[in-house]
């Protein structure tokens, strides 16, 4: 398992009601999706999340391929700490375990 950051684009919520965090990489200063992750953050961060998705919310997909009915869009300006397997491409097995709060 690797842990890394990535930029938080969305939240959605799967038919299970499950809440996951949809996240892209910025290599080379260029957004590129890098897949969802469960968005499980620590208690005392919810709180602090929905203050968030007030605040940057409202945005359209950051790309145009990336369909979630249910996401909630945020501004691409939220880091989160991702722990995953080592994969190449889309995110494997994904949990975000720490929002960066600048």
């Amino acid at each position: 398992m690797l842990e890394g950051e990535f930029i938080l684009l969305g939240t959605a919520r799967d038919a299970d009601g499950v809440p996951w965090a949809l996240l892209a990489s910025d290599p080379g200063g260029e957004l590129e999706f890098a897949g969802p992750a469960i968005l499980n953050p620590a208690q005392g961060a919810q709180s602090g999340m929905e203050r968030t998705d007030r605040k940057i919310g409202g945005c359209r997909a950051a790309f145009a391929r990336v369909r979630q009915g249910s996401a909630q869009w945020l501004r691409p300006e939220l880091r989160v700490r991702v722990k995953h397997l080592k994969a190449k491409g889309v995110l494997r097995h994904a949990s975000v375990k720490q929002i960066i709060w600048d």
